[in-house]
């Protein structure tokens, strides 16, 4: 099957099998990353204003427009690329993208940690938000009790947290969604 003969990939085939469970991995993956960031912000109000840094950070190291293959047999770059390139989530998750879509080889071995960091991003995210919950209440009633302001920046930090659109910005960020 050649659905994507105009975009010069090759066979697509079975890959399409990939896809429910890769989309599951980078759903638990945001979602862990949205848990865990939301709660910090409840607390720390200063997370608002690293995540946008962060992400566009985050989206300069994530292999869009570049494989896996060309890390990994790539002798020009440093030696503390490749383990550094092969621990983010989005690159294993973007390398089985490019599987089911462009019929692309499935990724090497190595991209297998980058996985677990995103089952482990998930469970931590998860960890820090039930952990910290109990005392959100009174942290955002503090808010309210140093003015209209911090009331309403609490008011947002609180909607925030529980929103999909979270999870629909941050792909939009990562070029994903």
């Amino acid at each position: 099957v050649r659905e994507f003969e105009w975009c010069g990939a090759g066979e697509t085939g079975a890959g399409w099998l990939h896809l429910p469970w890769v989309i599951a991995l980078q759903f638990l993956f945001c979602l862990g990353i949205s848990l865990g960031l939301s709660a910090l912000n409840v607390f720390f109000r200063d997370v608002e204003h690293l995540v946008p840094i962060g992400l566009m950070s985050w989206f300069f190291v994530t292999p869009v427009i570049y494989s896996a293959e060309q890390v990994a047999g790539n002798t020009s770059l440093p030696a503390w690329v490749a383990p550094v390139f092969f621990a983010n989530p989005m690159a294993a998750l973007l390398a089985w993208y490019r599987h089911a879509f462009l019929g692309d080889p499935l990724p090497p071995i190595a991209l297998w940690p980058g996985l677990l960091v995103a089952v482990a991003v998930f469970a931590l995210g998860a960890l820090v938000f039930s952990r910290l919950e109990p005392r959100f209440a009174d942290e955002l009633l503090q808010g309210v009790e140093n003015g209209p302001s911090a009331a309403l920046r609490s008011a947002l930090v609180t909607a925030a947290y529980c929103s999909y659109a979270s999870f629909l910005r941050l792909s939009q960020a990562l070029h994903l969604g």
